[in-house]
């Protein structure tokens, strides 16, 4: 027999069932393997006019064949002569058929084009990207159906009809984004073991190292290591190279196009790249140097607007940040998706967004301890975070050692020949222990007791040696050791010895020897850089999760007169402190009826929660969606006391930070308001309540999450409802916001220095409903001294600042209300009753 011809493109899924399936049957072959760019040119299309993969050419009887479902319906045809993945009734070839269509027709076009609009197509729909999903979810949900109480789908063997989803069914965990690849697993149980089987396979298995190999040829590794590295010393060889610096850049106007450019360099001021084909040379001719090289400009923009806003405003057409070489390549390292170019614009998305001090962008992190804060944490003001970062000499001194070197290594090669010996079997003294008294481990079979010791970590497994006789009998063998190394774990940094997945190999003494050196000055810039680039990792799979921000654009809209909350820009410039983030999209929703239903999605940004978007649920059932959707952690709203019917929506109460918005709770005309949903504890809140129904909800959002909210409701004339603050709600406040029956008096003199957007203050010294007012007998004022004028930056006049107040009752019981800092925190003091009754002012 005549080895059959098989024409492919590597990279996709189709051609590799038919591969399979050749394996499988043992049909001898022969690929021609090229790239994706070529599969609408000749010589391929001389064969297939569709210009699509597989095709093949069988010599044995003289036939071209395209389309993968008729390739495999004849391969089984002529060369399953002994029925190995069909039957002979006529009731099992037909279900088989059916199947094969439903997976031509079905699964194949719907992850394909799940696919296309997640990742190639240029502009989010996120219409489409819902449907495809949906459809993929329902597809699989189909399969999971059909294999309930058995393990295959046709008879009780693997054929040809299971095998056709398998390579599509391989990609779930890159197309599904609303779920994580458990959370599939978990909802499909029959349909993952069905997956298991299929992937345990020898034919998969081979057929996975064919397109290894065929990848490597094109120059695409799935393993993460460049084109021709066959060693682990080859790569450390490669990775010691001199260090540089690469860029994250785009070229303004055309924002989804991020690219990764070679290693950068600087002249005097400048910032240079090296000139390739994906920069159009017509664009940046009077931009370039020395011919070959590019002027590169700085990220820099206004805070909370997309940058840049006039293109006439800036220096060059190509904008970005940079990335050290070396950090990149261990970036790499720590996740392979980075070497895709979805996840390089994810980054660059999120880099775009986050704010900038100094040329430092500001992640919520101090760089592991390479930067540090300005300002004491003592003295910030209620509501207030640190800021900005800045670069130490001291501390960059301590983080100036290459990340890549690592004396583990070092100790590794230089002690090669003299390595304690290890048994051929490391686990073959696995010692059985019979119970001892009360100790249950001692019941244990010593598989199950290693996997356990294995799966926790060295803390874990110190206590249980104390609690338990039986597991200090075990011991420890080396593959405890050699987990020590894996990722997650402590030494997971050591990835050049972790990479040695092999037994024969003496791990206890390199777990002691990594003990040794991790205090050393390389192995904790090393330890910092690594522990950066996994949460640079968590920070792109949020927004891989949810690249597309939901809502109409703001056009004309965004000159109504909108009720917003947010962290206002103005502050922390005058102040020099943190910035805000900037918007990356600004969008909106107009409600049209009575709203059935509400929930809001969120994230965790450096342990912190915040507002990704907003959902509602109209009564006549259409849904409307602002923001960043995370279907798996989305939380409804709940009222205690649910509205009345007709009460109407008039909008929310808000906690927020610097970088966003923590909490949100939906507040209804009549003051009904819905359970908190995120963090709202000990942060600053606003009031955004129209006098009617909500028309439009309004958000900003940066790449990951909500940082700012409005709402508009064309209610000119109209009187305020009952969960109106009025005056109050002019301003935001610190830690609750006041009660609405509260009678609030604005100053007459609005003297203020440029502190006066730091948030209000309420204290209730009459307490709940006023019943401490009987008792109280003074209320003390504690005053700081007036500035000097000549070394006031704010006021030209002595104003003397609040900074304590406190009240004193008759029970001799003394309360103090810390409510202002120096400098002049605004405090309005109330009294806890509904009657006309109120206190004095108190004004920083």
């Amino acid at each position: 027999m005549k080895p059959i011809t098989v024409w492919l493109t590597p990279a996709g899924p189709n051609a590799w069932k038919v591969i399979t399936i050749m394996i499988e049957l043992g049909v001898p072959y022969e690929l021609k393997s090229f790239k994706h760019d070529d599969v609408k040119k000749p010589p391929f299309t001389d064969l297939n006019p569709n210009g699509r993969v597989p095709a093949i050419v069988d010599p044995n009887t003289d036939l071209t064949l395209w389309e993968s479902g008729a390739i495999v319906q004849y391969l089984i045809e002529v060369y399953d002569t002994e029925k190995k993945l069909t039957y002979e009734g006529l009731r099992e070839r037909h279900l088989l058929n059916q199947y094969l269509h439903f997976q031509m027709s079905g699964q194949g076009p719907y992850f394909g084009q799940a696919g296309w609009f997640n990742y190639l197509h240029g502009e989010k729909i996120p219409s489409a990207i819902e449907r495809y999903e949906n459809e993929m979810l329902r597809v699989i949900g189909v399969l999971d159906g059909v294999l309930k109480g058995r393990d295959w789908l046709v008879g009780d063997k693997c054929t040809f009809a299971d095998l056709a989803f398998l390579p599509w069914n391989d990609r779930i965990n890159m197309l599904v984004l609303s779920k994580s690849i458990d959370e599939i697993r978990a909802q499909y149980p029959n349909f993952a073991a069905w997956q298991a089987r299929m992937v345990a396979r020898d034919s998969w298995k081979e057929a996975m190292e064919t397109r290894t190999q065929l990848m490597d040829e094109q120059g695409l590794m799935p393993n993460g290591m460049p084109k021709g590295i066959t060693s682990m010393a080859q790569y450390e060889e490669y990775m010691a190279k001199t260090a540089e610096e690469k860029r994250v850049y785009t070229v303004i106007g055309d924002w989804d196009s991020a690219r990764l450019s070679r290693v950068g360099k600087w002249v005097e001021f400048d910032y240079i790249i090296p000139f390739d084909e994906t920069i159009n040379f017509n664009d940046v001719s009077e931009f370039t140097v020395d011919g070959n090289w590019v002027k590169v400009n700085v990220m820099k923009s206004p805070f909370g607007h997309e940058y840049p806003q006039q293109p006439e405003d800036t220096s060059g057409p190509l904008w970005g940040c940079l990335i050290h070489d070396r950090c990149w390549q261990l970036l790499g390292v720590a996740d392979t998706r980075f070497q895709h170019t979805h996840t390089v614009q994810a980054l660059f998305d999120i880099c775009r967004s986050l704010p900038e001090h100094d040329g430092l962008l500001d992640w919520g992190h101090n760089y592991g301890g390479m930067a540090k804060y300005d300002y004491d944490p003592e003295m910030l003001f209620p509501g207030e975070e640190l800021g900005p970062l800045r670069l130490g000499r001291a501390e960059i001194l301590a983080c100036t050692s290459d990340p890549l070197d690592n004396p583990l290594v070092w100790i590794l090669r230089s002690h090669s020949e003299q390595l304690p010996p290890t048994s051929e079997n490391p686990d073959q003294g696995l010692k059985f222990c019979t119970s001892t008294g009360t100790d249950p481990f001692g019941r244990f079979p010593p598989e199950l007791l290693l996997e356990i010791l294995v799966r926790s970590d060295s803390k874990s497994v110190a206590n249980l040696r104390l609690a338990s006789k039986a597991v200090v009998n075990f011991g420890l063998p080396e593959k405890f050791w050699s987990s020590r190394f894996w990722p997650g774990r402590e030494f997971n940094y050591h990835f050049e010895v972790a990479f040695r997945q092999t037994l024969d190999f003496p791990w206890r003494h390199f777990y002691d020897e990594a003990r040794r050196v991790h205090r050393g000055a390389m192995v904790k810039n090393r330890r910092r850089v690594w522990d950066l680039a996994c949460q640079l990792g968590d920070y792109v799979t949020l927004r891989l999760e949810a690249p597309v921000c939901y809502g109409s654009p703001l056009g004309e809209s965004g000159n109504r007169k909108w009720r917003t909350a947010e962290q206002p820009p103005g502050l922390f410039k005058s102040l020099g402190g943190r910035r805000p983030p900037r918007f990356l999209n600004e969008t909106f929703v107009t409600i049209s009826g009575h709203t059935s239903e509400a929930r809001a999605s969120l994230v965790t940004v450096n342990d912190k929660c915040y507002v990704s978007g907003f959902r509602i649920v109209q009564s006549d059932g259409e849904s409307l969606e602002l923001g960043y959707r995370h279907p798996g952690h989305e939380v409804a709203f709940t009222w205690d006391e649910y509205p009345e019917p007709g009460d109407l929506f008039a909008g929310f109460h808000v906690a927020f930070d610097t970088k966003g918005i923590r909490g949100l709770r939906m507040i209804s005309a009549q003051g009904a308001p819905s359970s908190w949903i995120g963090d709202h504890e000990a942060l600053t809140k606003r009031s955004i309540i129209c006098r009617d129904q909500v028309q439009d909800v309004r958000g900003g959002f940066d790449a990951l999450k909500m940082i700012s909210i409005s709402v508009y409701s064309p209610d000119q004339g109209k009187e305020e409802n009952k969960a109106s603050l009025g005056k109050a709600a002019r301003r935001s406040w610190y830690p609750d916001l006041p009660d609405p029956t509260f009678q609030i008096l604005e100053p007459e003199d609005e003297h203020l220095d440029p502190r006066h957007i730091l948030p209000y203050s309420a204290c209730m010294f009459g307490g709940k409903d006023g019943e401490l007012l009987p008792y109280l007998t003074e209320i003390i004022v504690w005053i700081q001294p007036p500035r000097l004028p000549q070394v006031s930056t704010y006021c030209s006049e002595e104003v003397p600042r609040v900074c304590a107040v406190e009240f004193h009752y008759s029970s001799s019981r003394k309360v103090t209300y810390n409510l202002c800092c120096s400098a002049g925190f605004q405090s309005w003091i109330v009294g806890g009753t509904k009657s006309p009754l109120t206190a004095p002012m108190v004004r920083g």
